[in-house]
């Protein structure tokens, strides 16, 4: 695949609806963690959440967008994003403890039905291409950047999915340490 076959893929348009919610997801490396970042177009608000490992406590920040929204969902309109879901991963690489990376655009039509595109960060982009999707990613890391602290950091039980407590245990028995 080169440049042409890829300038082919993202040149067809296709009438999507309204963008909602772009979702960074990072996870199943060797530690077991994630890490998914939820941007919510509408309410200009985005909620990360944290695991650093298996079964350690999950923790959720939520923040208010300040600044970069617009410039953001421009730069998915003017390189068509969506369309970019269709283009291959580079299967030359392969890294068995690495983790799995992608982001997500999640459209909604006038039915209320939702579409997802999900472009895996392993795609072969060669060329102006692959500095074009790392500017995406790296618009969408300035939004969160720049973003404002909304509530306070929280911590989520692994095992029941309750709230722990400052001292990050849970009535339901876990005792947590990040």
């Amino acid at each position: 695949m080169d440049e042409k076959d890829i300038e082919k893929i993202i040149s067809k348009k296709k009438e999507l609806g309204k963008l909602i919610k772009v979702e960074e997801s990072s996870s199943g490396g060797m530690d077991g963690g994630h890490k998914y970042i939820n941007l919510f177009v509408d309410k200009k608000e985005i909620e990360k959440e944290i695991q650093n490992w298996y079964n350690s406590p999950i923790e959720i920040t939520e923040y208010k967008i300040d600044e970069g929204l617009n410039e953001f969902l421009d730069y998915i309109n003017k390189y068509n994003f969506p369309a970019w879901s269709k283009i291959p991963e580079d299967k030359e690489l392969f890294a068995l403890d690495a983790p799995s990376c992608s982001i997500s655009l999640v459209y909604e039509n006038e039915n209320k039905r939702k579409e997802y595109y999900t472009i895996d960060y392993n795609i072969y982009a060669p060329g102006k291409y692959s500095e074009i999707f790392r500017e995406l990613i790296n618009k969408f890391d300035k939004i969160l950047e720049n973003s404002i602290i909304k509530k306070e950091t929280k911590y989520i039980c692994p095992d029941c999915k309750e709230e722990l407590d400052k001292n990050l245990t849970c009535k339901c028995g876990y005792i947590g340490k990040n």
